[in-house]
């Protein structure tokens, strides 16, 4: 009788075992999903707050870097953290673009080219700045791809969380670094230009479901600043 019972307990147990699993996955979701929406907004703010800091204590250049390192390896831990290797690896296939979504991809390009200092800097860097600029220009790219599209187009089905809400918080994030090293032709004009970049890319990662070639696009119009004489220059 009593081995009958513990037989037909098994299934009850595995039931029980089955929605608390489920319960738990259920709450681990709705807490991803809610930490993701409080990133656009905690995210800047902490990040002025540490730029902020680090101007305190150094010089403005190597502030700023220490600035940008320090929100690299954030953006990387939270990546991680909330879509996992798996998920990192998923959002960097995806679908190739087609039509309007290459123009998207080719128009900050060719803003970057046309209105940015590439041509009055091509002139004086030195190959040192060109090796440089393209190791912080895929570092930058990646990563900030990574987050601020791949995260959220992996986690969020809709435009609105997916593309829009993140690309308003990509563009409010660099208030920090011109916080340190302001831009010459103002803050805002700067956040304005990368709220757009941002909706450019963000649309194509969400179509393709790949921030494939959003990194690629995001990593010419980075290089075509020549990031790396922000820290040679004398």
């Amino acid at each position: 009788m009593q081995e009958g019972r513990e037989i037909s307990d098994g299934p009850l147990r595995n039931d029980k075992a089955r929605e608390s699993l489920e319960t738990w996955n259920d709450w681990e979701l709705t807490m991803r999903s809610k930490l993701l929406l409080a990133f656009p907004v905690l995210l800047p703010a902490v990040m002025c707050l540490v730029f902020l800091v680090y101007r305190h204590f150094f010089i403005p250049r190597f502030a700023h870097l220490l600035g940008m390192a320090t929100y690299w390896i954030l953006t990387l831990v939270i990546s991680f953290g909330c879509i996992g290797r798996t998920g990192l690896l998923r959002i960097v296939k995806g679908t190739e673009p087609h039509g309007a979504l290459w123009v998207l991809l080719i128009i900050p390009v060719a803003l970057a080219l046309g209105f940015g200092p590439f041509l009055k800097r091509i002139l004086v860097v030195t190959p040192l700045v060109v090796i440089l600029s393209l190791i912080q220009s895929f570092v930058n790219a990646s990563l900030e791809e990574i987050f601020w599209r791949g995260v959220y187009i992996d986690s969020f089905k809709d435009v609105w969380r997916g593309c829009l809400y993140p690309a308003a918080g990509f563009a409010v994030w660099h208030f920090a670094p011109l916080s340190v090293i302001p831009y010459s032709h103002g803050q805002v004009s700067f956040v304005v230009s990368a709220f757009f970049l941002g909706l450019c890319w963000g649309f194509v990662a969400f179509r393709t479901k790949s921030v494939r070639w959003t990194i690629l696009s995001h990593c010419l119009v980075d290089f075509s600043g020549f990031g790396a004489l922000l820290y040679l220059a004398r």
